[in-house]
């Protein structure tokens, strides 16, 4: 019987620990999103200043720059876009961010905000957007890193001084 106890109370620590490792990993996704998503507004402001590609076509680029969700929500968002089902990019956006999925919130506010930029008319407008876009992206990225180490020690600490203290309570 105390055997069993023990199994248990190493499957509440394993269990509880791994709860704190998932949320350090999430915080991990979040920063390769947000580089992904920067690097994203990167290509496209040079392909619009010095290609002029056609918005679809530069989703499809974009798509294929990246990985991850960010490369996902760019190919529905070229698909979209192509397929004229949509008549505004700020529509074809919010569908291509609702077909993604999993998107952290932080990009997904920045996204809601590109897909009024990208809307615009005017190529000079656009670029500025994008560049301020780039700029928020790069003060989330910045005070990301600068929390990063800590808080996914916290996370990790957490999960597993908690499946002690629970495993020390059920024993």
């Amino acid at each position: 019987m105390r055997m069993i106890q023990w199994i248990g109370a190493l499957c509440v620590i394993g269990a509880c620990g791994s709860c704190g490792f998932s949320v350090a990993a999430t915080y991990q996704h979040l920063e390769r999103d947000l580089r992904q998503l920067k690097n994203s507004l990167e290509i496209m402001s040079c392909q619009m200043e010095y290609r002029l590609t056609a918005l679809p076509e530069l989703c499809g680029i974009v798509s294929s720059a990246c990985t991850g969700p960010i490369a996902r929500l760019f190919c529905v968002l070229g698909r979209e876009l192509e397929s004229g089902g949509v008549s505004d990019v700020e529509g074809a956006m919010l569908l291509a961010i609702e077909e993604t999925g999993s998107l952290p919130s932080q990009c997904v506010g920045i996204l809601r905000q590109l897909a009024g930029i990208l809307g615009q008319t005017h190529l000079g407008g656009q670029i500025k957007g994008l560049e301020a876009v780039s700029s928020e992206i790069q003060r989330e990225l910045d005070q990301l890193v600068m929390e990063k180490e800590g808080r996914m020690r916290s996370y990790r600490a957490l999960g597993l001084c908690g499946g002690m203290a629970l495993a020390i309570l059920l024993l």
